[in-house]
């Protein structure tokens, strides 16, 4: 079974985002890319004019502290994407060392532990419980989640074994899950390759069918585990005999972006880490440059659309907001932490692009 790590498109950070994300399957952005726009399903919602009166105060605290969540998501991803940056760095210096030198005597342990703590970036980038970074370095704000794909060895269902096949999957664990698959003798591919999907499905396991014509199934990278030496397939005396169930062998073929998996014992491997880095460093570069532009989007909503608020409109309602609060506070930075629930941080920034904005040009 061939199992293959890919970083699929959904939407985890769906209380952090607005709309739906684009699916990106097996394209990523390269450095090529850094002069595409982003996608318009990636920029905010612009922010609408409540109706007058007190609510206006409250729809507008409202949408600031999104765009403070939303912001404050974006920088701690790009914080991480330069983190991860350096640790290549440092990386390449020390494969550059190794082969100036020409051994690996007194480079080994330095070398692993650099290799360990670039991994573990992403495990340690989180923002409200979510990872903002999956273990392929790339950010869920722009639509990647970690998945492991894989393939059945030696099982292709899609094949028809000329009788009606009753079997059953099971998936052990804590509480074992049964679903039964009746496959058609006479079935097309198409059915074939539906009943197939639902079964799996039931198990949370999605499915779709390869380039190749096999079938490819995947789970969240998390639920590995819980899957890889769980899941059996007991048969009704077709293609596989009766009795008792067999285990599904997966074998996982890493993505060439986990950094944890990259081998670095011979100078093969480090002239093939040294090539990853490059590309790796490239993505990244790319993965930066959406996010500024998402980054931007998100922080001109406190100034609105045009179609919207206008400059001076917006301004004026920002004047009425801290005239408003004035009476119980001098302090502008203390009105928005206050009355927002923001972080001190997030306020001297969002203030600080404010008064960016105002200056004359």
């Amino acid at each position: 079974m061939k199992v293959t790590n890919s970083s699929q498109s959904v939407n985890p950070l769906g209380h952090l985002q607005n709309g739906r994300v684009a699916t990106r399957s097996q394209s990523s952005p390269l450095a090529g890319d850094l002069a595409t726009n982003l996608p318009q399903d990636k920029l905010p919602v612009p922010m609408h004019r409540p109706p007058p009166g007190r609510y206006e105060l409250h729809r507008f605290w409202a949408q600031l502290g999104a765009v403070q969540q939303q912001a404050t998501a974006i920088q701690i991803t790009m914080r991480a994407l330069l983190q991860v940056r350096q640790g290549l760095r440092e990386l390449d210096r020390l494969l550059a060392a190794i082969k100036d030198s020409g051994s690996f005597k007194g480079w080994t342990t330095q070398l692993q532990e650099q290799k360990r703590l670039v991994a573990r970036i992403p495990a340690q980038t989180h923002y409200q419980s979510v990872r903002l970074l999956t273990q392929e370095f790339r950010p869920p704000l722009l639509g990647y989640q970690d998945v492991r794909e894989f393939r059945i060895n030696g099982l292709n269902l899609l094949v028809p074994a000329g009788r009606d096949e009753h079997m059953e999957l099971l998936l052990l664990g804590g509480r074992t899950q049964r679903v039964g698959l009746c496959l058609r003798g006479d079935s097309s591919h198409e059915a074939r390759l539906r009943q197939v999907g639902r079964a799996f499905a039931r198990l949370g396991i999605r499915s779709h069918q390869h380039g190749d014509g096999s079938m490819v199934f995947s789970v969240p990278i998390e639920q590995w585990k819980a899957v890889n030496g769980q899941l059996y397939l007991r048969g009704g005396g077709v293609r596989i005999p009766t009795g008792e169930p067999i285990k599904l062998k997966l074998e996982p073929d890493i993505s060439w972006r986990e950094l944890s998996h990259w081998k670095l014992a011979d100078k093969q491997d480090l002239e093939l880490a040294g090539a990853r880095s490059i590309r790796l460093k490239s993505e990244l570069e790319s993965h930066f440059f959406l996010l500024q532009q998402m980054q931007t989007g998100w922080l001109s909503q406190l100034h609105a659309q045009p179609s919207d608020l206008g400059h001076e409109e917006l301004g004026n309602l920002l004047g009425g907001v801290l005239g408003h609060f004035s009476r119980s506070s001098e302090q502008r930075l203390d009105l928005f932490t206050t009355q927002a629930n923001l972080h001190r941080e997030n306020v001297l920034c969002i203030l600080a692009v404010s008064e960016e904005k105002r200056l004359p040009e």
